[in-house]
């Protein structure tokens, strides 16, 4: 079973193979294509550098109500919240 971020995502994967494969992407999107792994793999990658620079943000306001806001947004990032 999966999670409303986890649909969510991969209904963001299969909309982008749709458009770039058209009516062959159902090839792209199978189980076994190893691009939602891929996909998934990315997404994380990304969502890590994202949350890096919020910690980064955060040292620089450290003590500062600014710095917690910060701390806030880089766990959400991580947790793929929106």
């Amino acid at each position: 079973m999966t999670t409303p971020a986890e649909d969510k995502e991969m209904a963001a994967f299969v909309a982008w193979a749709v458009k770039k494969y058209g009516q062959h992407a159902y090839r792209h999107t199978s189980a076994t294509s190893g691009e939602w792994a891929a996909w998934q793999a990315a997404t994380a990658l990304e969502r890590e550098r994202c949350a890096a620079v919020c910690d980064t943000i955060r040292k620089q306001y450290e003590g500062d109500s600014h710095g917690h806001a910060a701390e806030r947004a880089a766990k959400a990032i991580r947790l793929g919240q929106p």
